[in-house]
């Protein structure tokens, strides 16, 4: 439909495309992301006109990107491709939309957002045989490719029969390929505890002596407490402690005895304060590892951030936000971005936290050193909407292009096992307190999507150079659609002129 409409309106000015685009997205955005109203909600404390503000401000930024970035690949296109039988409008569309993702999935930028790609959505048919080979990036652009074969059936039939069918072939060839293979395999346990978002948000706000009896960190214990099967690693969910803890506090203590009680690995979710000498305290979304009999734990600290909820991107710009919001986690600081993998026994563990599993730049990355992968998320903030299932979505197609197991270890849902064919194993229902056992294989090799994003060209190319390139592309396709916006519609005058002075020398 996008295709028909900026293929019919080609002909005017500049200004309707970049709108057609720019509706389009509000509208794709507006619907796939409406769950961001309930995540403002959860927060408690922002005014409601406020909420509507932001929302509004979120939508136009990302559709303003889209329309940039479309116009500037229509531009691009129509300037430097030779005129054929197929209709430059559709290559455009195409052109534009995989730069888009490139633009939000791998570049690092503050307001990035990479959730609502179009290769998510075929993660269960056979063109996701793609992402082992080129990720989502690739399963989206075959997607395209067979949407440009259909449209331009009438005018290529040939062309377009390939178009459409040729990736499905190729699709269902490399879905059966086994990029990875199973060496050996350990046995967990996930607690899903079902604490909601609103109880975590009260204790967090509490001092210590007010907080209730029945704390997110003595249900967590519970839980775990009851396991009655001999397991060797177990997962409590992001922010299972709602505050923050140090290593010095007594905190710590207790989770390694907790650890050292069950006679398993403890992987838990919390917010970490580290002190420094000049009085300095700096918070992290983190997730800590106690081994049974260990003297010492080891921590991951969250590398991407969601904007406006754990901190506020573009400070110079939205500081005032923060400071009108007051908005709870904006405090937390973003970990390295060359942290290892967790080593517990001789096994490789890369564990990512909730939001930046959508981010292959992060996991894969990481996973590529790793015998399995982990999440640990809080999708309470969305509340019951589309939002869990779309993030687990997400979580399965990290799975398919790391061709690695994935645990993916959830508060209120959704909580489940994904094998390295982005299937669901075992998952437990949303919005109950369970306990997911499971023996899960350990995976060893890489795909090549792996192997390419621990490359030296990838890191060179999207991690360095890309973001300015970018940038600088944008800017000079807005400048030239301004100026020539005009110009075409007054060459498009005198061609008219022209034809009809010949037709009347014919006569």
């Amino acid at each position: 439909m996008l295709i028909f409409a900026i293929d019919r309106t080609r002909k005017q000015s500049g200004f309707v495309s970049f709108l057609l685009f720019f509706l389009f997205s509000l509208g794709k955005h507006g619907i796939g992301t409406s769950w961001v109203y309930e995540s403002f909600v959860m927060l408690g404390e922002i005014p409601a006109n406020m909420m509507v503000v932001l929302i509004v401000l979120y939508l136009i930024a990302n559709s303003l990107l889209f329309s940039i970035v479309m116009i500037v690949a229509n531009l691009v296109v129509k300037r430097t491709a030779a005129r054929g039988r197929i209709n430059l409008t559709s290559v455009s569309v195409l052109v534009g939309w995989v730069c888009f993702e490139i633009s939000t999935l791998l570049v690092s930028f503050d307001l990035a957002f990479p959730w609502l790609l179009l290769g998510y959505s075929l993660i269960d048919t056979w063109l996701a045989g793609f992402a082992p080979v080129g990720g989502v990036l690739l399963v989206s652009l075959m997607a395209l490719l067979i949407v440009v074969g259909i449209y331009e059936v009438g005018r290529t039939r040939a062309a377009s029969v390939l178009l459409i069918g040729a990736p499905w072939i190729v699709g269902a060839y490399l879905s059966n390929i086994e990029w990875t293979r199973p060496y050996d395999e350990v046995k967990v346990a996930m607690v899903q505890s079902n604490v909601t978002q609103t109880d975590k948000l009260l204790e967090s706000r509490a001092p210590p002596e007010d907080r209730p009896r029945d704390t997110s960190l003595v249900r967590h214990t519970r839980i775990t407490a009851d396991i009655e099967e001999d397991v060797d690693w177990i997962f409590w969910p992001e922010s299972a402690i709602p505050f923050p803890i140090t290593a010095s506090g007594p905190n710590v203590e207790y989770l390694q005895s907790i650890a050292d009680h069950v006679e398993a690995t403890l992987i838990v979710g919390t917010f970490f304060g580290m002190d420094f000498r000049d009085g300095r305290r700096e918070v992290y979304n983190a997730a800590l590892v106690f081994e049974e009999d260990s003297e010492k734990f080891q921590y991951y600290l969250k590398i991407k951030l969601v904007p406006f909820g754990e901190y506020v991107p573009f400070r110079f710009l939205f500081e005032w936000i923060g400071e009108t919001l007051d908005i709870p986690l904006s405090i937390v600081e973003s970990g390295s971005d060359r942290q290892e993998p967790f080593e517990l026994n001789d096994v490789n563990l890369s564990v990512s936290i909730c939001y930046e599993i959508a981010f292959p730049s992060v996991v894969v990355q990481r996973a590529h050193d790793s015998d399995i992968i982990a999440t640990i998320s809080e999708d309470g903030w969305f509340g019951r909407t589309i939002a869990p299932h779309q993030h687990l979505q997400i979580a399965r197609m990290r799975a398919l292009e790391t061709g690695k197991y994935l645990l993916r270890t959830t508060s209120s849902g959704i909580t489940g096992i994904v094998n390295p064919k982005g299937r669901m194993v075992k998952m437990v229902p949303p919005y109950e307190a369970h306990v997911l056992i499971e023996t899960v294989p350990l995976i060893e090799g890489n795909t090549p999507y792996s192997n390419f994003m621990n490359s030296i060209v990838f890191k060179l190319i999207f991690e360095n150079v890309f973001a300015a390139i970018f940038g600088s592309f944008a800017i000079f396709g807005i400048l030239m659609q301004l100026l020539l916006t005009g110009r075409k519609a007054d060459e498009a005058e005198e061609e008219v002129l022209d034809e009809d002075d010949w037709g009347d020398v014919r006569e």
